[in-house]
């Protein structure tokens, strides 16, 4: 071999085992794993598992038996389980209605641009913030016989109600506290989507010679559709599954008046020892919280898709 041959340069050029792309998308993956492995341990397995003893016989001290869909069966024919559906159903409607129509009304209000506006702000926002058993507590001491809320009453010439002692009126009483609890949040959901809403489209319209009330109903309530979908869509689905509040103020009484799905899926599972049927209410409730969201996601969908 020539001296000129050996010394020709190498023309093969050693390449990475990995392009750019690839190393950027395993760089990603490494940056989403733990969150995956946070959700796949503490949320999709649980959720698994909770779907499997729903499709059996378990008293928690004794193995699992498979029943299959036993459970549900038995639930269409449940008159405990019937009569929770019922009580939540009504619960939430008396609840969402007023929530989000008050939330609207105030966000409308405190986006004029109001005098000590943040300080409306921090007042109605206070109950968001404060613990839900504390919540319960507060009110619970409020709703006595002799407490400030029938005192309040009965400056209209009201005698003192009951309020968490009957079953006319405690489901009511916990309708209460669940708005007074859950509308500043919506509130402040609602004032963020109006403050961003741009001033001309509403100017045009009064131009154009539009009324407040239709620059309100045309112009601010489309635009505000995709925060009226999250915050309905939120707050029915919190509703639904209460449990503090009812635990607390009434843990369900008086009788079964206040007992909401979740608390009798709390005392299936664990006083009666029942945890695959109380599983099997689980499912539904979720299944029936879905039907809602999808029906919220239908009339909404116009508007926001």
């Amino acid at each position: 071999m020539t001296t000129r041959a050996r010394a020709a340069p190498r023309t093969d050029i050693t390449r990475p085992v990995l392009s750019l792309e690839r190393r950027q998308a395993l760089v990603g993956m490494a940056f989403v794993f733990p969150a995956v492995l946070f959700f796949a341990l503490f949320f999709f397995y649980p959720m698994a598992y909770a779907l499997y003893l729903s499709l059996t016989s378990w008293d928690l001290l004794t193995p699992p038996v498979w029943i299959g869909l036993a459970n549900y069966a038995a639930l269409v024919s449940d008159p405990n389980f019937l009569s929770s559906l019922s009580i939540t159903l009504r619960y939430t409607i008396e609840a969402a209605v007023p929530l989000i129509l008050l939330s609207l009304m105030l966000a409308l209000f405190l986006n004029q641009r109001l005098r000590l506006n943040g300080a409306y702000q921090v007042v109605y926002f206070v109950p968001v913030v404060m613990p839900a058993v504390v919540s319960a507590i507060i009110w619970g001491l409020l709703y006595q016989p002799s407490g400030p809320v029938n005192n309040l009453v009965g400056i209209v010439g009201v005698e003192p109600l009951p309020w968490l002692a009957s079953a006319d009126y405690a489901l009511h009483a916990i309708v209460i506290v669940s708005i007074w609890a859950s509308f500043g949040y919506d509130t402040l959901i609602l004032l963020a989507g109006l403050q961003s809403i741009p001033p001309d489209y509403g100017e045009a319209a009064v131009i154009d010679g539009a009324s407040r009330w239709r620059v309100t109903r045309d112009v601010t309530l489309p635009l505000l559709a995709p925060r009226l979908l999250l915050v309905t869509a939120t707050s029915v689905a919190a509703l639904l599954t209460s449990f503090v509040l009812p635990y607390v103020m009434t843990n369900g009484g008086p009788g079964t008046a206040t007992r909401v799905l979740p608390l009798l899926i709390y005392q299936t599972g664990f006083q009666f020892l029942h945890a695959g049927q109380a599983s099997a209410m689980a499912f539904m409730l979720l299944f029936i919280t879905l039907i809602f969201t999808a029906l919220q996601f239908r009339l909404f969908g116009r508007e926001v898709l």
